[in-house]
């Protein structure tokens, strides 16, 4: 009976991997090299990834996970219409070649948990990318202008000192990942990216919000989680989208209510280990008592 079992599971995985081949989905690299032609998405965790990887001209998506491989080099350029390319924690990558920018339908980029310390000015020409996440790597953007078209940024986890002046110029820019760096602060040219619906600033060292950033109007979630924040403005009561405000692990020992309540889209107030007395805790809990306040 166990055999048989056996045997019905190992059809079914042959079936599967045949099928899904078939379809130009690969998960084993030596399988793709086999079938270059017809690779369209390859899905590939803990291989060595070698030159071959260019020779894929119809592939449309790469996900390399937990792979060996250590330069996205010049030929890349031959894979004219891939359209995601994730790299995650492949630690040996240190450098993307310059012929990024020839991949015109690229809509995402993501490469993370690497050693990348260095970002080509090229990526400008990337005109069709929407999505770029560099999460955790040692990258300085200064003076690289980003694709105007992004969306979605994550630049979390790169020991930044300031945000890149190219970051307030992205007006089309939804999503900004900023948490885990060494961030001061913020400049009120924030106020520029007026799409934007979430800010994650969490594990930084700002002590004091820009009054620009309240001109953000769009914006549902703003989390500033773990920094020095001593004051929250008034202006707070301006952004009448925000659903999610997150101030714990701060140094705030008072809250302008009056504004918050005002706030009729804010559900979720999160306050604990701030400078706040137990009895101010209560008194915040008996004003704010139409959302949900979290010490």
């Amino acid at each position: 009976m166990k055999i048989q079992i056996y045997y019905i599971i190992a059809l079914f995985f042959t079936f599967f991997n045949c099928k899904a081949q078939s379809n130009g989905y690969f998960t084993s690299f030596a399988k793709a090299k086999e079938n270059s032609e017809n690779v369209k998405s390859l899905d590939i965790s803990g291989e060595r990834i070698d030159n071959a990887l260019y020779n894929f001209t119809n592939v449309e998506e790469i996900r390399l996970l937990n792979c060996e491989i250590d330069i996205i080099k010049d030929n890349i350029s031959n894979l004219k219409k891939l359209r995601i390319f994730n790299v995650i924690s492949c630690s040996e990558i240190k450098s993307i070649t310059k012929n990024i920018n020839k991949l015109k339908n690229l809509e995402t980029l993501m490469i993370t948990g690497s050693n990348l310390n260095y970002f080509p000015k090229t990526i400008n020409g990337l005109t069709e990318l929407k999505t770029l996440n560099i999460a955790n790597n040692n990258i300085n953007l200064e003076n690289i202008k980003l694709p105007s078209n992004i969306e979605n940024l994550n630049i979390s986890g790169n020991s930044l000192e300031e945000i890149p002046n190219s970051i307030y110029k992205l007006s089309k820019l939804k999503e900004l990942d900023l948490r885990m760096n060494k961030i001061i602060t913020l400049d009120s040219e924030i106020k520029n990216l007026k799409e934007l619906k979430k800010l994650y600033l969490d594990n930084n060292n700002i002590s004091k919000l820009p009054i620009g950033l309240f001109s953000l109007r769009k914006l549902e979630e703003l989390t500033i989680k773990s920094n020095n924040i001593k004051v929250l403005p008034k202006e707070i009561e301006k952004m009448k989208m925000i659903k999610k405000l997150d101030l714990s692990y701060n140094k705030l020992e008072f809250l302008p209510l009056k504004e918050l309540k005002n706030n009729l889209e804010l559900n979720k107030l999160f306050i604990g280990n701030n400078l706040l007395s137990n009895e101010y805790l209560f008194h915040v809990k008996s004003k704010l008592d139409n959302l949900k306040v979290i010490f």
